[in-house]
This record gives structure tokens, C-alpha cells and sequence, in this order.
């Protein structure tokens, strides 16, 4: 767990990696059909990814959009799983 209370490394942290990585991934190769593991894998990483941007990013639109998105119902499941703060 990060001790501090924002990442001193943004945008060379591996969030940011991880969310350029599945957006070219995802979102910009659309022909491409992911196995079932992939996709769990992938929704397992970006859930980790937007938990840290929304507590330790620097750029608080990041922190916002990280906030916003882990409102949404999708992520119920990747929470019930986890340890983050309910």
C-alpha cells in the first residue's frame, strides 16, 4: 500500500501505463476478440488502476474521472472482491 498521499511519479507510473494499455487495447483495436480470462484480467487491472488514481493522482480531473468511473455499477463485482474501503 502507498503511504503517500499523492504519486510523485504521474504520469510514469504504472496507472497511467496500465490505462494507455488497455485503451489501445480496447478501445482503439476493435477487431480483436478477447478470451474470457483476458477480459477478467483486464477489468481486474483497470479496477486496481482507478482505486489508486482516485486516492494517490495528482491531476485532479484524473482523481475525479477515476472517482466517477468506480461509481458505476460494472465495478460491483471487482468491489466485492476487494479490500478497498467500502
Amino acid at each position: 500500500m502507498r503511504s503517500e498521499r499523492r504519486c510523485s511519479i504521474w504520469p510514469e507510473c504504472s496507472c497511467y501505463e496500465t490505462l494507455a494499455q488497455w485503451k489501445k487495447n480496447i478501445v482503439d483495436d476493435e477487431e480483436t476478440i478477447w478470451s474470457l480470462e483476458q477480459l477478467d484480467w483486464a477489468e481486474t487491472a483497470i479496477f486496481i488502476t482507478l482505486a489508486c488514481m482516485e486516492r494517490h493522482c495528482p491531476d485532479p480531473s484524473m482523481r475525479a474521472y477515476a472517482k466517477g468511473q468506480l461509481q458505476d455499477q460494472f465495478w460491483n463485482r471487482q468491489k466485492s472482491m476487494s479490500i478497498m474501503e467500502q
